[in-house]
């Protein structure tokens, strides 16, 4: 995206010359997709709740910016890469897991894929399921065959 500076705007270093003290509205553009972003805001306040539930949370990840997600995820984030599994404060024995998933519908073979990978995540007392798309009646009623508490939040959220 290409900006065009007026003369008594911005200077090159996108300071006013007119107000002191202000920025140019180029600073806060985004050229990034907004996919990566839609992660990056979901992933961010998923950390939040995490921390406020009383698990352990680095604070790197709550700090992270947009661009630092970026170059770490990329634009279009590899759902294994986002999961995220963090321990109780309290006991840290007992674990939660956050998965991402994809956009096409959630059926019963989805969650069923899902319940035997992570059976062998030792420790993992909860789950917390990020939504695109749509899940339907019986995956749902599937989550009740897991042996843990299993949230479902669409990634807008």
């Amino acid at each position: 995206m290409e900006v065009k500076m007026a003369e008594e705007g911005c200077c090159e270093n996108g300071e006013s010359k007119v107000n002191e003290g202000t920025h140019c509205i180029w600073k806060t553009v985004d050229d990034g997709g907004v996919e990566s972003k839609r992660f990056y805001l979901a992933r961010t306040t998923a950390f939040e709740m995490l921390r406020d539930r009383g698990y352990e949370v680095n604070e790197a990840e709550l700090s992270l910016s947009l661009s630092e997600f970026r170059s770490v995820f990329g634009e279009k984030p590899d759902f294994e890469r986002l999961r995220i599994c963090v321990a109780l404060r309290s006991d840290p024995r007992k674990k939660i897991l956050v998965v991402f998933m994809e956009s096409e519908p959630i059926t019963v073979k989805t969650v069923r894929a899902i319940h035997s990978q992570i059976s062998n995540n030792v420790g993992v007392r909860a789950m917390i399921l990020i939504l695109q798309g749509k899940m339907n009646h019986f995956a749902q009623k599937e989550l009740t065959t897991f042996p843990f508490p299993v949230e479902t939040f669409p990634i807008g959220d």
